[in-house]
């Protein structure tokens, strides 16, 4: 259905004439429906694609009982606003589960797709509006690799990004910035630090450029919008950190979302040049999307040389030149992370769709005059344009078929939905009201068995991870597990089960103190020896408090648990 409609679109874009499919209604109703069809398989997908969901999960879980950030969660490198958006489906009642943190990806993807398409509708008609974004929906829709297809700490972000560029091109294209638009601006812009601390200078930027607007467009009474704009910027971070201050976590604010991530950003600068280009080198996905929007560029360069004397004006030229800075300064985000993770690359996904709207209305502004207006009337080199942007909207089409037979293999050799070995074992040993502390990095062992996280710490990367402030989580984790005293913890250092990229493993007994802590209050109950490469080697084992080990009592047909055949013997 997505490719007709490209099709459709394409040849109204000759040919254009009033149609039904002009409505957004009827458009987006098709659109995200397709969407979500096409979604259907990995949201039904009742088992991990990425540890990042689960933490997020595993994060959302415990602010349900415990609110205040970095006090009671920390969420490393994504801010408590990535955890709280999936605690709004949680708090009436939805289970915490894969499908619902998915299912929350589909609806934050559909947002974003609307609020490019109103962005670009500021600068073009509805057909040209939802021929531009068709690119990012295609995008969206035929995604491969799994990077994409779950929920990461950029999707809240791109959407808030989105919603700043419409309210800035908005404003641009009607030459005045609403007092409520300023407000809304300035808000978000203070939001997106505490949704990814990497997509802050983003913000920043978007921010600069709604005080650029106001300042020209209200030449000589922009004193109350500035003021609005920000109130706007501050009250979120205000209310936030007051919060946390007031609750005495500040110095963990500080330590744990501010030191220990621009520490964790250590590679030297070749080797962050290298993990930029792996991203773009690798992998169809993002590579054809950003291949589509440098051709389109190209295809403006190539129309701009034709003109004599070219002339966008401020209209265009000024949109045209912020949205390329956006792209750049995005490109500049991921690079700083030093890191080769795909789902960096989203955030350059507001600047490219935005992008291609404007390479469509620009191109044809500068090929043809006013009089020319009339389809009928183009000169050649305007269909030689358009022809050649056909083509590059029909760049992603390739991926298709491929993303078709995957998903059919996907479904023919899907398993029986059910919970790992582990966490079925856990949950015969758990009571109502129980929490689990995991020491190592599997978050999705909480969102197996729906036992909150005992510390504020889903995973253990800085806890393990070599670096500055290890001792400082040490000490903190063993503080927070000292006062909740889980009735359940798992130590996963162990081989079959994800291990970051640590060469050798470190179990809890390296960590001061906490080894101590473990023996003198749990018991080793159970240990599981897990397959893998490397072939049995490190079991995780698992340890129930004295207390609870006293009160426990299981038959033997309790204790058997149907084995999973990737499992050796214990």
């Amino acid at each position: 259905m997505l490719v007709l409609l490209l099709g459709w679109r394409i040849w109204r874009m000759f040919c254009p004439r009033t149609s039904w499919l002009d409505q957004p209604a009827i458009f987006f109703l098709l659109i995200l429906s397709a969407l979500l069809a096409l979604r259907l398989p990995q949201i039904g997908w009742a088992h991990e694609i990425s540890v990042d969901e689960s933490q997020m999960l595993a994060q959302g879980m415990r602010y349900l009982s415990h609110p205040v950030p970095w006090r009671d969660v920390d969420g490393t490198t994504s801010g408590p606003l990535d955890s709280w958006l999936i605690t709004a489906p949680m708090l009436p009642g939805a289970p915490a589960t894969w499908a619902t943190v998915r299912t929350m990806l589909w609806a934050a993807n559909c947002a974003t797709l609307i609020f490019i398409y109103l962005a670009l509708r500021s600068f073009g008609t509805r057909p040209e509006a939802q021929l531009t974004l068709l690119p990012t929906v295609f995008f969206y829709a035929f995604v491969l690799n799994p990077e994409y297809t779950h929920y990461s700490g950029e999707t809240l972000p791109v959407l808030l990004l989105s919603i700043m560029v419409w309210l800035l091109c908005r404003a641009w294209v009607r030459k005045e910035f609403s007092n409520p638009g300023l407000f809304l601006a300035g808000f978000i812009a203070g939001c997106i630090p505490f949704a990814k601390l990497q997509a802050s200078p983003l913000a920043a930027f978007l921010w600069a450029m709604a005080l650029a607007e106001i300042i020209f467009l209200h030449r000589k009474n922009y004193g109350r919008k500035l003021g609005l704009l920000c109130l706007g910027g501050v009250l979120f971070p205000a209310l936030l950190l007051g919060l946390v201050l007031a609750c005495g976590a500040g110095n963990d604010f500080w330590k744990s979302y501010i030191l220990a991530p621009m520490a964790y950003t250590h590679e030297s600068l070749p080797t962050k040049i290298k993990a930029l280009w792996m991203l773009f080198s690798q992998g169809v996905d993002f590579r054809s999307y950003f291949v589509s929007a440098l051709a389109g560029g190209v295809a403006l360069a190539a129309a701009w040389c034709y003109v004599r004397e070219p002339k966008l004006g401020s209209k265009l030229g000024v949109p045209l030149a912020a949205i390329a800075a956006l792209g750049a300064l995005a490109i500049f985000c991921v690079l700083v992370s030093g890191k080769g993770f795909g789902h960096y690359l989203l955030l350059l996904i507001p600047a490219l769709s935005v992008f291609f709207g404007l390479v469509l209305v620009a191109g044809k502004s500068l090929l043809c005059s006013p009089e020319e207006a009339d389809p009928q009337l183009f000169p050649k080199p305007v269909h030689y344009f358009l022809a050649g942007l056909a083509i590059i909207f029909c760049l992603q089409i390739g991926k298709v078929p491929k993303y078709f037979r995957i998903t059919r293999v996907f479904l023919t050799l899907r398993t029986v939905d059910r919970k790992s070995f582990v966490a079925r074992r856990i949950l015969k040993a758990s009571r109502p009201g129980d929490t689990l502390s995991v020491w190592g990095w599997m978050p999705g062992y909480y969102v197996e068995t729906g036992l909150m996280p005992a510390t504020r710490d889903a995973i253990g990367h800085f806890i393990i991870e070599p670096g500055p402030y290890r001792d400082y989580y040490q000490q903190r984790y063993l503080s927070d597990l000292k006062q909740s005293r889980p009735a359940i913890f798992v130590d996963a250092m162990a081989w079959g089960v994800f291990t970051w990229t640590w060469p050798t493993l470190m179990p809890h007994e390296a960590c001061p103190g906490l080894g101590r802590f473990i023996d003198d209050n749990y018991t080793l109950w159970l240990t599981v020896h897990i397959l893998a490469a490397r072939g049995a080697g490190v079991p995780v084992r698992i340890y129930l408090l004295k207390s609870r080990m006293a009160e426990l009592q299981l038959t033997p047909e309790e204790l058997t648990i149907p084995r999973d055949p990737s499992l050796a013997p214990e």
